[in-house]
Formats: C-alpha cells, sequence, structure tokens
C-alpha cells in the first residue's frame, strides 16, 4: 500500500466534523466502516462473523463520497495557502515598489489611496481586478499578526515614517547634506 492511496479514519471524521453533520451521523458512519463485522453464507446459512481488516476499497460505493471530503479539504487548504502568498507578495513586492518613493516624498493621500485600493484588491481577489469590498476593514489587515491582522504596512502610516526618519538622519548626521 502506498502513502497517498489511503485516509486516515480520523482525518476524515475530523473533516465530517468541520463540515457540521450532526454527532449522530458521525457515530453511525463511524460505527459502520471503522469496526465492520462480516459473514460469510454458505447454502444460505451465515457461517459466524469476522472482523474486515483492509477498510473501504477503490471501487466500493461509499470511495467516490470519501474522495469528495477529501478534495473538499485539500480546496480550503489551497484556497489558504493562495491567500497566504498574496500577502507575501504584498508584503515584499507591492510594498516595496510604494516604499520607493515612501522614503523621499510625502505622498499624495489620492495615491496612497490607490496603491492601498490596489492591495486589498489583490489580497481578497488575486490577479482579477473586479470592484467588490474586501471581507475584513484594511485597518485590521494592517495589524501585526499577534493582534489578529495579517502584518502588512499601513501604507499612509508608513510613507510618513520614512519621511521622518530620512528628516531625522538629516538632523543628527553631520556632513548629511
Amino acid at each position: 500500500m502506498k502513502a497517498f492511496d489511503s485516509l486516515s479514519w480520523e482525518f476524515i471524521f475530523n473533516s465530517l466534523e468541520a463540515l457540521n453533520f450532526p454527532p449522530s451521523f458521525l457515530w453511525w458512519i463511524k460505527g459502520c466502516i471503522t469496526f465492520p463485522y462480516f459473514s460469510v453464507a454458505i447454502n444460505g446459512t451465515l457461517a459466524g462473523y469476522f472482523l474486515g481488516k483492509r477498510g473501504v476499497r477503490q471501487g466500493g460505493p461509499i470511495s467516490p463520497y470519501l474522495f469528495v471530503i477529501d478534495m473538499e479539504v485539500f480546496s480550503r487548504i489551497m484556497d489558504s495557502a493562495a491567500a497566504e502568498g498574496r500577502v507575501q507578495l504584498i508584503n515584499s513586492v507591492l510594498f516595496s515598489m510604494a516604499s520607493y518613493w515612501c522614503y523621499d516624498f510625502i505622498l499624495p493621500k489620492k495615491v496612497i489611496k490607490l496603491v492601498q485600493q490596489k492591495c486589498q484588491s489583490f489580497l481578497w481577489k488575486g490577479l482579477e481586478q473586479h470592484a467588490g469590498g474586501g471581507k475584513i476593514s484594511w485597518e485590521t489587515i494592517c495589524l501585526p499578526k499577534v493582534e489578529g491582522g495579517l502584518g502588512i504596512k499601513d501604507f499612509n502610516l508608513w510613507n510618513k515614517v520614512c519621511v521622518l526618519k530620512n528628516l531625522w538622519y538629516l538632523l543628527v548626521s553631520s556632513g548629511s547634506l
């Protein structure tokens, strides 16, 4: 048996629970598939019971449903990974391009708002650029991760910090002019 051709029962039950299946239904499913007993009929008479050892086989009537549950969980994991990748891209590439100008100029509010809108749109929709609001306020997104945000810097605040840092450097460092 290969590692990729089986699923843990615990994984399946946790997935069903996450999909809000009722507890009584989960109990019935557990009873049917975790400890199945079989019997062989010889000449129309049942000849004892034995415990099934190999689980649900491919091609069985329940296997397509298990595949659907598995794909649902995998899809959610991939969506989460894609969103995390977009946060990384905003922090590293898009933010660094805007930071180049932030160090030298106090950017107009209109420009900062446009950059923020582009980042917000990219965060929620990827490369699709059609209209539509975000699911969470931008102020919440800009909070540090430990405070429930995504750790994306607030462009308006960052612009002011960068200009003040350059001003401080001019005032403190001798020969900076």
